[in-house]
């Protein structure tokens, strides 16, 4: 576990750098992928702010990048930074079909504190899903996503 918070720190900072040199502005840099699924980006279904934090609850929009149905898809946060909260943290896909992008079913609730609510934060998604020969496969996706 303790490799994994290493990873997103050096990711963290890595992204930080990227987003100065790059002028980046978007919400999502995928670090590590899938070839046959992307994290796109994502919806906010509500916030909440208190004086201390704020919390968001969010749906992911996934691509499926093959020329084939995925079934059973399902996603959950192995590890995120240490500056959230996450509650609810795994959402599901039924299917997609062929090159299709679909928002999930339902959502994962994250909290910042209130003076980081500007900064992006490391994410490594474990991804599952079923293929059209029925093989369940399943991978990483290592994301920096700022949550605006």
């Amino acid at each position: 576990m303790k490799s994994l918070k290493n990873r997103l720190v050096v990711l963290s900072f890595f992204c930080f750098f990227l987003s100065l040199t790059s002028g980046a502005s978007s919400r999502i840099l995928e670090l590590s992928s899938m070839k046959e699924l992307s994290i796109s980006d994502y919806v906010t279904t509500a916030t909440n702010t208190s004086a201390s934090q704020i919390t968001r609850t969010i749906q992911l929009i996934i691509q499926n990048k093959t020329g084939e149905t995925l079934t059973n898809i399902r996603a959950f946060i192995r590890s995120a930074s240490d500056k959230l909260s996450i509650m609810d943290s795994e959402v599901t896909i039924k299917s997609m079909g062929p090159y299709a992008t679909e928002q999930s079913l339902d959502s994962f609730t994250v909290s910042v504190p209130i003076e980081n609510q500007k900064d992006s934060f490391g994410f490594i998604w474990h991804v599952e899903f079923v293929d059209e020969q029925g093989n369940t496969r399943q991978n990483e996706i290592i994301l920096n996503e700022t949550l605006k």
